[in-house]
Protein backbone atom coordinates (compact mmCIF):
# COMPACT_ATOMS: atom_id res chain seq x y z
CA UNK A 1 0.00 0.00 0.00
CA UNK A 2 2.77 1.91 0.84
CA UNK A 3 4.35 1.53 -2.59
CA UNK A 4 1.11 2.33 -4.20
CA UNK A 5 0.78 5.79 -2.58
CA UNK A 6 4.58 6.35 -3.10
CA UNK A 7 4.87 5.96 -6.96
CA UNK A 8 2.02 7.01 -7.29
CA UNK A 9 2.66 10.58 -5.49
CA UNK A 10 5.82 10.18 -7.58
CA UNK A 11 4.45 10.09 -10.78
CA UNK A 12 2.29 12.91 -9.81
CA UNK A 13 4.32 15.28 -9.46
CA UNK A 14 5.08 18.09 -11.85
CA UNK A 15 8.14 18.15 -13.25
CA UNK A 16 9.51 14.55 -12.34
CA UNK A 17 9.96 11.94 -15.05
CA UNK A 18 10.78 8.08 -14.76
CA UNK A 19 14.12 6.12 -15.20
CA UNK A 20 15.28 7.02 -19.09
CA UNK A 21 16.23 3.56 -20.86
CA UNK A 22 19.94 2.83 -21.43
CA UNK A 23 20.72 3.16 -24.76
CA UNK A 24 22.90 0.31 -24.86
CA UNK A 25 21.48 -3.54 -23.44
CA UNK A 26 24.94 -3.50 -20.70
CA UNK A 27 23.57 -2.47 -17.63
CA UNK A 28 26.90 -1.51 -16.66
CA UNK A 29 26.63 0.94 -19.70
CA UNK A 30 23.55 2.88 -17.91
CA UNK A 31 23.69 6.37 -16.70
CA UNK A 32 24.82 7.05 -13.15
CA UNK A 33 20.64 8.36 -12.71
CA UNK A 34 19.41 4.94 -14.34
CA UNK A 35 21.53 2.71 -11.38
CA UNK A 36 20.33 5.08 -8.61
CA UNK A 37 16.89 5.13 -9.54
CA UNK A 38 17.07 0.90 -10.01
CA UNK A 39 18.65 0.78 -6.39
CA UNK A 40 16.40 3.52 -4.96
CA UNK A 41 13.18 1.45 -6.77
CA UNK A 42 14.87 -1.82 -5.41
CA UNK A 43 14.63 -0.46 -1.51
CA UNK A 44 11.06 1.13 -2.04
CA UNK A 45 9.98 -2.43 -3.72
CA UNK A 46 11.39 -3.72 -0.26
CA UNK A 47 10.75 -1.58 2.25
CA UNK A 48 6.86 -2.00 0.53
CA UNK A 49 7.08 -5.61 1.04
CA UNK A 50 8.41 -5.74 4.77
CA UNK A 51 5.57 -3.11 5.18
CA UNK A 52 3.10 -6.31 4.13
CA UNK A 53 4.70 -8.85 5.85
CA UNK A 54 4.26 -6.90 9.41
CA UNK A 55 1.10 -6.22 8.85
CA UNK A 56 0.12 -9.64 7.92
CA UNK A 57 2.03 -10.91 11.39
CA UNK A 58 -0.13 -8.28 13.10
CA UNK A 59 -2.99 -9.67 12.04
CA UNK A 60 -2.74 -12.98 12.58
CA UNK A 61 -0.80 -12.16 16.07
CA UNK A 62 -4.48 -10.40 16.56
CA UNK A 63 -6.73 -13.01 15.62
CA UNK A 64 -4.68 -15.70 17.73
CA UNK A 65 -5.27 -13.19 20.82
CA UNK A 66 -8.94 -12.75 19.59
CA UNK A 67 -9.58 -16.30 19.55
CA UNK A 68 -7.30 -17.27 22.51
CA UNK A 69 -9.13 -14.82 25.09
CA UNK A 70 -5.63 -14.93 26.50
CA UNK A 71 -4.51 -11.12 27.56
CA UNK A 72 -0.75 -12.24 27.58
CA UNK A 73 -1.05 -12.36 23.58
CA UNK A 74 -1.38 -8.50 23.96
CA UNK A 75 2.55 -8.06 24.62
CA UNK A 76 3.47 -9.96 21.40
CA UNK A 77 0.54 -7.79 19.88
CA UNK A 78 2.35 -4.25 21.31
CA UNK A 79 5.62 -5.95 19.85
CA UNK A 80 4.00 -6.81 16.10
CA UNK A 81 2.85 -3.07 16.20
CA UNK A 82 6.39 -1.57 17.11
CA UNK A 83 7.83 -3.62 13.96
CA UNK A 84 5.40 -2.70 11.64
CA UNK A 85 5.68 1.07 12.86
CA UNK A 86 9.29 1.05 11.97
CA UNK A 87 8.95 -0.63 8.80
CA UNK A 88 6.14 2.32 7.59
CA UNK A 89 9.10 4.41 8.80
CA UNK A 90 11.70 3.20 6.92
CA UNK A 91 9.39 2.78 3.77
CA UNK A 92 8.46 6.63 4.09
CA UNK A 93 12.76 6.94 4.20
CA UNK A 94 12.61 5.00 0.95
CA UNK A 95 10.05 6.82 -0.50
CA UNK A 96 11.81 9.99 -0.27
CA UNK A 97 14.86 8.41 -1.71
CA UNK A 98 12.91 6.91 -4.50
CA UNK A 99 11.79 10.70 -5.28
CA UNK A 100 15.31 12.13 -5.12
CA UNK A 101 16.84 9.66 -7.55
CA UNK A 102 14.08 10.54 -9.69
CA UNK A 103 15.71 11.67 -13.12
CA UNK A 104 15.08 14.94 -14.67
CA UNK A 105 12.95 14.98 -17.67
CA UNK A 106 14.69 14.81 -21.09
CA UNK A 107 14.50 17.93 -22.87
CA UNK A 108 11.86 18.28 -25.53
Amino acid sequence: MVFLVAWALLWAAPGQAGPQAATSSDPSAAAPDDRAWGVATSRMLGAAGTVRDRAWRLREGAQAVAQGGRVGGVSAMVADVRELDRAVVSAALAAEVLAQAAPAPAAP
